[in-house]
Order: structure tokens, then C-alpha cells, then sequence
């Protein structure tokens, strides 16, 4: 390697905060195309999906949405269709209920109704396969904070750990985008399989 010359790497752990992950974009010269940034999203809209959801937004999710009312594909927002994700979840999980014979069990594997989806729960966005993303409000994380929960849609009523918090969930989107750009899949993939845990807030159903 010719002296003077940096390898582009992933760092080995991702912020928690949202205002340390949005720096991510400056630090890595990250344009809005590549991670299909939209600006802030309105404060009607912030509003209307505040008063549309039973959990408190708090205010790192006030922030993240006043800076950009979408991220990614289909990976955060906007307003409006994470509004309509909450009638997609809830229903969701009515349909696995009459099909599940029994409730979630493995390592890492949770009974996504554990978590409250009805009072505690904010949907954030999806991915291309239809699992869906919300924001647990009522657990903690080890990183003591709400972590990002995905909830597989081909698999009845389960769930794993997407992101500790709600700032490494949006560091994650932006990482895949740099990622993609310099060739850092591998070092991606060891950042998203890390093992994540639940500290509180989660309580399984009674069988």
C-alpha cells in the first residue's frame, strides 16, 4: 500500500445516539442518493404520527424524523407509512396467533407479543423480504437504550434483535450504503450478526 493511503473500514461498534449516527453521513462523504435520504419530514406529520401511535415518541426518533423524514428503501419512514405499518403489524400478528402452535423459542428468537406491540411499540420501516422494524419502547438494551426489533414475516410471531438502539439502527442503514460503495460487505455483515440481548422490558406470553 502506497504510503499516505487509508483503507476505508467499518468501525467495530456503531453509535447509540441518533445524533452521533446522522454525523456518520459527513464522516463518511455520504450523499443523500446513496442512502435515500428525504428531508425533514413536516411537523403536522411528526404530530399526526405521534398522536396515531400508543407509545411516546421520544425524542431522539422527534429528531431523526425532523432531519429526514425517510431513510433507505423502505428502512425508516416516512411519517405517513409508518402510521400504516402499525395496522400491518397488529394485524400480522393476529394472523400468526391462529397459526402458531407454539410460542418462539431458540437463542436470540423472542415472542414478538412479549414486547407489548400493541402500547409499546413504534414501526419504523420494513425490508424487501416484508419483515417489519419497530421500535420497542418499553425494553432496554445492553446499551440501556429502546432497541429496533424485527419482526420476521415468515416465521410466526417471532422476533430478534435488529439494533440495541434506535441510533445504531439508523448508523446500520448508513453503513450498508458505504459499504456497498467501498466493498466493506464482509466487515457489514460482522456488525449486523453481533449478538444482541434484552436487559428488561421483555415479558413472554403465558402459554
Amino acid at each position: 500500500m502506497a504510503p499516505g493511503i487509508v483503507l476505508a473500514r467499518l468501525p467495530k461498534q456503531l453509535p447509540h445516539t441518533v445524533a452521533e449516527a446522522l454525523a456518520l453521513m459527513t464522516a463518511w462523504e455520504l450523499t443523500p442518493a446513496e442512502v435515500e435520504a428525504k428531508g425533514p419530514a413536516r411537523a403536522r406529520e411528526i404530530e399526526a404520527l405521534a398522536n396515531h401511535v400508543s407509545a411516546r415518541l421520544p425524542p431522539g426518533l422527534r429528531q431523526l424524523l425532523a432531519t429526514h423524514a425517510a431513510l433507505g428503501s423502505r428502512d425508516f419512514g416516512p411519517p405517513a407509512r409508518m402510521r400504516q405499518l402499525v395496522r400491518e403489524m397488529m394485524g400480522t400478528i393476529e394472523d400468526d396467533e391462529e397459526e402458531a402452535d407454539d410460542p418462539p423459542s431458540g437463542r436470540g428468537r423472542y415472542d414478538v407479543r412479549g414486547f407489548d406491540p400493541a402500547k409499546k411499540a413504534i414501526p419504523l420501516g420494513s425490508d424487501p423480504s416484508g419483515d417489519l422494524f419497530f421500535l420497542a419502547t418499553g425494553a432496554k438494551s445492553e446499551a440501556n437504550a429502546a432497541p429496533v426489533i424485527r419482526f420476521r414475516h415468515d416465521q410466526a410471531l417471532v422476533a430478534t434483535i435488529a439494533a440495541d438502539s434506535l441510533g445504531e439502527y439508523v448508523a446500520l442503514i448508513l453503513a450498508r450504503a458505504y459499504a456497498r460503495r467501498e466493498g466493506l460487505e464482509a466487515q457489514l455483515d460482522k456488525l449486523e450478526g453481533r449478538k444482541r440481548t434484552i436487559v428488561s422490558g421483555y415479558k413472554p406470553p403465558k402459554r
